[in-house]
């Protein structure tokens, strides 16, 4: 269902009052027949204060009767600002027809003396009570003659704000998103102007911007704009207002779109509590409330409360004659029929909510669309194909989809959902014309976004329309063996796997080669810079022991700031390329093949919403296959990554994952092997996995890991050639954080490779980003530390400060090689569609054209000895991969103690990106690199399977 704005602002600039307002007080104050303009004025603002503070009936009563003391014909505009003040009573007790004719009044006195500013106003309040009658048309005719007459009349910032703010809110019911985010920019531009909280209303703009953004599926932005309304509105308004209910429902939709179902109630009920005792329990604001908390009971499956609080949100609605509520409250009447299973009852809500919707909006409008969409699904529940079809055209119809032209669509989240549905139930010579047209539709929505956090939002939520598409493409090809089947797989996988980094790496490759791009670019990166930092500062504040309400406040005002400026800055870049280079290119199976030697095989995986899928590619051929369940091989990794990490016996684990992964397709003649994992799958060495030989893979493969198969073997341009050959960052903690053997791996890497050492106090963020840009190699040996709650604050710790993967993210790193010998930073939480969210990404994404990540906590004395053999044999002139490969080998070899021989000890390291040799040496060769540690191989790991047998 819709996220709805729910505020339509009325300023009146007068005192407030502090004491408690007696209506039977002031008539007594004045007995006089007629009153005097002193008297009109002081009664006039009491009147206001009565309807600040809620107390709507008593100020209408109060109102009425200064109404009835005023001479019109002595005193015509004390008594239009009388029937003004009444109009305004009017709106907050919801007699709109009332407030319309009581405001048509006014404006023709205002007419009659020529008071424009007046006339102006008075147009103002007579499109909101048109607003709030649904009439739309007749809104925006009223809104925009106020605010032009009010720029002729070059009024006061408050003043065109009010306009600015209220001619958004119809731009956004009527889904005109950006020229509503436009113009309520304008707002808050004006209202910055006049610096007075007492007539300010940013807490209202900042919610507008809020529910836009959520009603365009952005929920990022939206929660942002929503944490400035309610600090500005707790200040503005104190907590216990009307005005605050709905800040309160904002920050309720957040957290249903987030899936947070019980924080939304809680916010759902304060919102109805607020508006039950101050606009009674007949009111629009209270039926919304009570359709509110029906949707959230029923995603809790409280089915029975849901039923009970949407028929009261209907029996007022009907009370009211709100047709725009009645919608809403319809269509999740609807939903709690189908919940009960009783879909034919459903439909005629539906019918009802698909009315008035059109009545309101036409019949091409985000709402309708909506409702086509729920019918659609009730014929689907019901077996009525051919019913769901019909309704499934006139959604499309309804948000104006035109495949050939995609810029006219008005419902882009409910022309794809169509489009899915329609996919389920199509025949199967329409499913592919449907896959390419879904295809496209998700290219266009991903460029509706601009911050990385709402496109990886995004990713998620197309997840299932992708896993049916490629469940599908998988079935044809094996059906039919027709390769174009496989390659539109492969194009479906790489739309939704990493596809916010790879955008980020493409960028920047794009910007090296203008330099008026670079310009922009290097601007779009510094601002979001700051953005970070100002969201980094706010996550540590909030989550502090004692936070600080000040500084709080202070960081959100100045992460709206950044981000506005940052929203203008990528819309400056992003108006400099064309539509094509701004997406992210999908790399066929014909180009993959044509860079691939004979050595080589490439392994694709997919985690589908059923199955896991593998896409096998070499020069010779292409395989591909469904494997087992996904809550099948996701059960095997979580365990074996369990006894992985407690030095358990793993053997059963390992065969049984190997044969749920199918590693038999694993070439035994490809000595070069590249996976790109997929959600959970990246949670595990590949490695370690066995043959139909009981032989480890990496007996006889070198195993590296990409992020995407568009990254596959790319060629990265750098700008300069760098200054520093190696660079290594190490503290020696103290207590139970030592790292003593950190230390000393940092001191004998540099003296084998001559590098640069940073300890201690010099092992800065400054001095770490810095090196980051000059250093061929960077060596990091920190602690680090995943943050479940929220990745982006996964840290390295320094000597006395941290270095956040929000803060890597948005720099710039342009090493070839970036090692991280420490704990976990190859592992965090998955996002559908974007992968392991860890601190190895971060460097990723930053630029760093290949990875040494750790899956676990490795100790430290085993991590010091695997990274000094690793570039011992990166010294030699091996490829990355093979110098990785090697030190396991020679570790495993020259263990004695056959305990530390177990996997947990240095199996936890992986290597991901470009794997070409960061020196060259052109005496040796692939057959010297293996062949010269198959008799190791035998000493080694046979060796430790042996004992694992034997215990």
């Amino acid at each position: 269902m819709r996220n709805k704005l729910l505020f339509i602002v009325l300023l009146w600039y007068g005192c407030a009052y502090a004491q408690e307002i007696s209506v039977e007080k002031i008539q007594k104050q004045h007995q006089q027949t007629v009153l005097d303009t002193t008297a009109i004025q002081s009664v006039i603002q009491q009147t206001f204060q009565l309807k600040k503070e809620g107390n709507y009936t008593s100020a209408y009563d109060l109102n009425n009767w200064l109404l009835s003391k005023i001479d019109s014909a002595q005193t015509p505009f004390y008594y239009a600002e009388a029937l003004y003040m009444q109009s305004r009573v009017a709106i907050d007790l919801g007699t709109y027809a009332e407030s319309i004719a009581t405001t048509k009044r006014a404006k023709a006195i205002y007419t009659m003396l020529d008071d424009r500013k007046s006339m102006a106003a008075s147009d103002n309040l007579i499109g909101v009570g048109y607003y709030f009658k649904s009439q739309l048309d007749s809104t925006l005719h009223y809104y925009l003659a106020s605010y032009n007459l009010k720029k002729k009349l070059k009024a006061s910032a408050e003043q065109l704000a009010i306009s600015a703010y209220n001619i958004g809110i119809v731009y956004e019911d009527l889904g005109r998103y950006n020229e509503a985010l436009t113009i309520y920019n304008n707002a808050i531009d004006y209202l910055k102007q006049t610096n007075d909280p007492k007539t300010s209303f940013l807490p209202s703009v900042y919610l507008a911007m809020a529910n836009t953004h959520n009603r365009n599926n952005n929920i990022i932005k939206a929660e942002e704009y929503t944490s400035l309304a309610h600090t500005e509105g707790i200040r503005t308004y104190g907590a216990d207002n009307p005005e605050m209910s709905f800040v309160y429902e904002s920050n309720s939709s957040i957290y249903k779109d987030l899936g947070q179902f019980e924080k939304a109630k809680q916010f759902a009920f304060k919102a109805l509590d607020i508006r039950e005792k101050y606009y009674g329990k007949t009111h629009r604001w209270t039926t919304q409330s009570y359709t509110d908390v029906a949707e959230l009971l029923l995603k809790t499956q409280a089915i029975d409360s849901a039923e009970i609080a949407i028929k009261k949100a209907i029996s007022i609605g009907e009370q009211v004659d709100n047709k725009l509520d009645l919608a809403d409250a319809y269509l999740v009447m609807s939903d709690v029929l189908a919940a009960n299973k009783k879909w034919a009852e459903a439909l005629p809500y539906v019918e009802k909510s698909s009315t008035y919707n059109s009545v309101v909006y036409g019949d091409k409008h985000e709402f309708v669309a909506e409702t086509h969409l729920y019918k659609a699904k009730l014929y689907l529940a019901m077996n009525n194909s051919q019913e769901a079809t019909r309704a499934l055209k006139e959604a499309l119809e309804s948000s104006q989809y035109n495949a050939n032209d995609l810029n006219l669509l008005a419902a882009p989240f409910v022309a794809l959902e169509a489009l899915s549905l329609q996919f389920s139930i199509a025949d199967t010579s329409d499913k592919l014309k449907i896959i390419d047209e879904e295809i496209a539709l998700i290219k266009f929505v991903r460029r509706l976004y601009h911050s990385q956090q709402a496109k990886v939002f995004f990713a998620n939520t197309t997840r299932k329309t992708i896993s049916n598409a490629v469940s599908f493409c998988y079935s044809e090809y094996t059906q039919h063996n027709e390769p174009h089947f496989f390659e539109k797989a492969l194009e479906l996988v790489q739309l939704n796997t990493n596809s916010v980094l790879v955008e980020e790496r493409q960028a920047v490759q794009q910007n090296l080669v203008s330099k008026e791009a670079s310009t922009y670019f290097q601007n779009v990166v510094k601002l979001r810079q700051q953005w970070a930092r100002a969201n980094q500062e706010l996550f540590y504040e909030e989550t502090a022991t004692s936070p600080n309400k000040e500084t709080i406040d202070s960081l959100l005002n100045h992460r709206v700031t950044v981000s506005r400026q940052l929203d203008k800055a990528i819309a400056s870049y992003t108006a400099l390329s064309s539509e094509k280079a701004q997406e992210v290119a999908a790399v066929s199976v014909s180009e993959l093949r044509q860079t691939m030697n004979k050595q080589q095989q490439l392994f694709q995986y997919f985690v589908g919403e059923n199955d896991v899928y593998m896409f096998s590619i070499t020069s010779e051929k292409i395989v591909a296959k469904k494997l087992a369940a996904t809550a099948s091989i996701k059960n095997t990794v979580a365990t074996l990554r369990d006894k992985l990490i407690a030095r358990d016996p793993i053997n059963a684990e390992v065969t049984e994952l190997s044969d749920l992964l199918d590693i038999v397709d694993v070439d035994p003649s490809k000595r070069e092997i590249t996976i790109v994992t997929d959600g959970f799958l990246a949670f595990i060495p590949f490695e370690i996995l066995v043959n139909t030989k009981e032989e480890m893979l990496l007996e006889q493969h070198s195993i590296r890991y990409q992020a995407a198969l568009s990254l596959w073997n790319k060629s990265e341009r750098h700008i300069s050639k760098f200054d520093t050959y190696w660079s290594g960052f190490g503290v020696a903690y103290v207590g139970a954080q030592q790292l003593p053997k950190g230390v000393e791996e940092i001191k004998t890497i540099a003296k084998l490779t001559q590098g640069n050492t940073f300890f201690n106090q010099e092992a800065t963020k400054e001095a770490l980003f810095e090196q980051g840009k000059k250093s061929e190699i960077l060596h990091v040996a920190l602690h680090g530390s995943t943050n479940a709650e929220n990745s982006l604050y996964s840290k390295f710790l320094l000597k006395d400060t941290s270095i956040t993967a929000s803060e890597i993210y948005n720099n710039q790193i342009k090493s070839k090689l970036v090692v991280l010998s420490a704990c976990e930073t190859g592992y965090g939480s998955v996002e559908n569609g974007e992968g392991v969210m860890s601190l190895s990404r971060a460097f990723t994404y930053a630029g760093a054209q290949s990875t040494v990540m750790s899956l676990w906590e490795v100790p430290d004395a085993q991590t010091a000895q695997l990274m000094v053999l690793f570039y011992e044999h990166l010294e030699a002139g091996e490829p990355k991969d093979v110098a990785l490969r090697n030190a396991k080998l020679d570790y495993v070899t020259n263990t004695t103690n056959k305990n530390l021989k177990h996997p947990y000890y240095w199996a936890g390291f992986v290597i991901s990106g470009d794997v070409s040799p960061v020196k060259s040496n052109p005496q040796l060769s692939n057959y010297m690199i293996f062949g010269g540690v198959l008799v190791l191989v035998g000493f080694g790991l046979y060796g430790y399977r042996k004992a694992k047998k034997a215990s």
